[in-house]
């Protein structure tokens, strides 16, 4: 007599009404999105351009990936001089071990941030303590501050921006989904008044 594992199957009318339940969630938060905050990103980020500022990008975990992708896209579509403050693992590790993971990010825009810099943060909940002492010390260095995330309209980031985009959902997924998809407008944006 061979063993084999129970598996529990969803019926397939289940599963559908998960996937779409997702995708009206997605869509809900979609369309609840300030356009006007997003043109005022595009704006900023514009005139980076002129001044010859960089654009500082970073955030956690998935925001993290979605930090990395936007400074390519900024970079190669529309030749901004946009870094993320993700992709140097030896310097992250090293301020992580040194003086504490809380202070991966301040320590390094206290190194390179200058005056008429552009921080972009991105955090789904907006309340990591490590995004937190980076964005705040941009701030009171007088650094535009601007800041990608979701859950609560008044976490703890979105307070201390200059521009905020709130996704409005509770769900990981979705707000880090609608995070990348604003990648994609503001770069796509500044790619046209570029070209």
């Amino acid at each position: 007599m061979s063993w084999s594992p129970r598996v529990v199957r969803l019926s397939m009318s289940a599963k559908q009404k998960k996937m779409q339940g997702y995708l009206n969630s997605l869509t809900v938060a979609l369309n609840n999105l300030d356009l006007g905050q997003i043109d005022a990103i595009v704006r900023v980020l514009k005139s980076t351009k002129t001044r010859n500022s960089n654009i500082y990008i970073f955030g956690n975990g998935g925001s993290a990936a979605t930090a990395s992708h936007m400074a390519n896209d900024l970079a190669k579509k529309s030749g901004l001089k946009a870094i993320s403050l993700v992709d140097n693992i030896s310097i992250l590790t090293a301020w992580a071990n040194d003086v504490a993971y809380s202070e991966v990010f301040r320590k390094q825009l206290e190194t390179l941030l200058r005056p008429g810099d552009v921080v972009v943060v991105i955090s789904a909940s907006g309340e990591s303590e490590n995004v937190i002492k980076a964005a705040s010390y941009a701030s009171s260095q007088g650094n535009k501050l601007i800041v990608l995330t979701g859950f609560e309209p008044k976490n703890r980031l979105a307070k201390i921006a200059d521009i905020a985009v709130v996704v409005q959902s509770h769900d990981y997924g979705i707000v880090e989904d609608i995070h990348l998809t604003l990648n994609h407008i503001i770069s796509d944006s500044l790619f046209s008044l570029f070209v």
